[in-house]
């Protein structure tokens, strides 16, 4: 009678056994199955990232090459500034020493030898006497007097101290000038109206993205193509763009490519991108591109202007 009773249990004992082996299986298998590989949710994320999009002249770049030329407290020399100055007025290059193709032989040695010497008491003397007042004042870290002398001889008519305390005033720097963008555009825009270059790129960034004027790519183009006939590098990249698509002035491929080439001389020419998008330092630049879908006559008198070009000087 007491085995008769022991049979249905252990039956029950075996069959409860294995029901749970099943279920402890069935969940394993699940839970390994939607673990995902290593690296795949990166991959995936990456995947769905939208490609980064081509702009005119990305704006933070566009800050760091205005603030490179313009002095400052520190990181800068004396002589560095007054070359900067000298280029946007007429001798195109750069702070690395490079002088413009249209500067006399012995401006573009005299400038690669500083560069290259920086510590040279004859030259660096010389740069000192050219910086202006206000200038070396600021990079003294004498903002205040700084600012009350650009004032002084931007009410004079000095274009270049005129720009200088416009950008002040724009770019609203701790310890030196509250922001105040109404009084940016007042002096940059009497800078620009006086012919300072770096003062029209100015005014067409302003233009561009709306800031203390009306948005309007018109106004923009034509004080891009001011700056750029002057000579000044990044102007001549952003009215370049703007030619070749016609956005804020009538399309010029020949204009276009000639500024292109003008800019890209300078060291100043577009983020390589494949055709998806992304950075691809063997893609074609902004102006490779451009040369590729032009005609070989239309190249050719685009180089042409290039070599020929020679910026105002006013």
């Amino acid at each position: 009678m007491s085995v008769a009773m022991k049979d249905p249990s252990r039956t029950l004992l075996l069959a409860g056994v294995a029901v749970a082996a099943l279920l402890a299986g069935a969940g394993g298998f699940l839970f390994f199955a939607n673990v995902p590989e290593p690296g795949a949710a990166r991959e995936e994320q990456v995947a769905a990232a939208p490609p980064p999009q081509m702009q005119r002249a990305d704006i933070d770049k566009i800050i760091a090459e205005r603030n490179a030329f313009a002095p400052k407290p520190s990181g800068i020399t004396r002589a560095e500034s007054a070359f900067s100055k000298a280029a946007d007025e007429g001798l195109i290059g750069n702070l690395s020493g490079e002088a413009g193709a249209d500067a006399p032989a012995e401006t573009r040695d005299s400038r690669a030898r500083l560069a290259a010497t920086p510590a040279a008491p004859a030259a660096a003397a010389a740069a000192e006497e050219a910086l202006p007042a206000g200038d070396d004042l600021f990079r003294r870290g004498l903002y205040p007097e700084a600012l009350s002398t650009w004032r002084a001889a931007a009410e004079q008519g000095d274009r270049w101290a005129a720009y200088r305390l416009g950008v002040e005033y724009l770019d609203g720097k701790p310890n030196v000038v509250k922001r105040d963008v109404a009084e940016a555009v007042k002096w940059i825009r009497q800078a620009a109206e006086a012919n300072e270059p770096r003062a029209q790129f100015e005014m067409g960034s302003l233009y561009e993205y709306g800031t203390g004027v009306p948005a309007d790519l018109e106004a923009a183009a034509q004080w891009y193509l001011k700056a750029a006939e002057r000579g000044h590098v990044q102007g001549q990249y952003n009215i370049a763009t703007m030619l070749e698509t016609g956005e804020g002035i009538a399309a010029d491929r020949i204009e276009a490519l000639k500024y292109f080439t003008l800019a890209a001389e300078q060291g100043f020419a577009s983020i390589p991108l494949d055709d998806r998008g992304q950075v691809d330092q063997s893609a074609p630049d902004a102006r490779e591109r451009l040369r590729a879908a032009m005609p070989v006559d239309e190249v050719a008198e685009a180089e042409r202007r290039a070599s020929e070009f020679a910026p105002i000087r006013d």
